[in-house]
């Protein structure tokens, strides 16, 4: 899961290293932004993730400066 993805710019990258990435963001005008770069995008909160526990292998947190 891709947390703060934004636009999708790094989607591509964790793509290839992963075989399913979930792009999730705050911002509804961001997802459709990634639209082109990630099919399978969720608007929600980083700070409560909408996931159930040991359903990801991997959180990134590429460029998300405010979370921390």
């Amino acid at each position: 899961m891709e947390a703060g993805s934004g636009t999708g710019q790094f989607t591509p990258l964790l793509a290839s290293a992963f075989p399913a990435v979930i792009s999730l963001d705050l911002s509804e005008q961001m997802l459709r932004q990634a639209a082109g770069r990630s099919p399978s995008r969720v608007r929600a909160d980083a700070s409560a993730l909408p996931l159930a526990d040991h359903s990801v292998a991997a959180v990134a947190a590429i460029d998300m400066l405010l979370l921390p």
